[in-house]
């Protein structure tokens, strides 16, 4: 797994003044701040692998409004979002919230309350690209087993024991033995646990793939 790089915090906002203000008094706490005033050229900058959040003026959405989230996700843009506006509304909030957005707050807001949902965004971005790697790593894996592997895979997460996978399977136990040596070696997982938790943390079973299983 590769290092990510520093996380960044974007604000996109065409006040310059406020946008000013917000970005140094960021920048005077750590953070690394990458400042726009629209969002056209915010997407013309942004990279795919450069972890982080925006903070952006819901005003600068335009037309998309709180919807801007499910353009972000179509665009790769992999951010955790926070929205700020000079009138915020409790339906826009709740609307925001639920398409994925961190926060909808106030530009007036206290700077420890921003601050403290800044940290949960860059945390939720972090823990997101952690999963999101991790899920590509093991599908990869996962797909470089045989189709009989993957069917002993599922049998294995339901608790079969050798026999029961060789008399299913009408195969000998040491068949049944090397099949389970390969995938453990495959799955580069060092126990049955490592394995399951793999699985299930992953979702690698398909429902296409539990059909055989009975």
């Amino acid at each position: 797994m590769q290092a990510f790089l520093k996380p960044t915090v974007f604000i996109i906002d065409e006040d310059p003044a406020f946008k000013s203000g917000l970005s140094w008094q960021l920048e005077s706490m750590g953070f690394l701040i990458k400042t726009f005033s629209f969002l056209e050229t915010f997407f013309t900058f942004y990279r795919e692998d450069v972890p982080g959040c925006l903070i952006i003026d819901v005003r600068c959405a335009g037309s998309l409004g709180v919807e801007l989230i499910t353009t972000l996700r179509k665009k790769g843009v992999r951010l955790s979002l926070i929205f700020l506006s000079n009138n915020p509304d409790t339906n826009t909030a709740v609307k925001a919230i639920k398409l994925g957005a961190i926060d909808f707050l106030s530009k007036t807001v206290d700077s420890t309350t921003l601050i403290n949902s800044i940290n949960q965004a860059l945390h939720s971005n972090h823990a997101k690209r952690l999963f999101d790697e991790g899920l590509h790593h093991a599908s990869t894996l996962y797909q470089q087993l045989t189709v009989r592997e993957k069917e002993v895979f599922q049998y294995v997460l339901r608790g079969f024991t050798n026999k029961m996978m060789a008399g299913k399977l009408s195969v000998t136990l040491k068949t049944i033995e090397a099949h389970r040596a390969n995938i453990m070696s495959k799955m580069q997982a060092k126990s049955l646990p490592e394995l399951v938790t793999m699985a299930v943390k992953y979702n690698l079973i398909t429902e296409d793939e539990t059909a055989f299983v009975v």
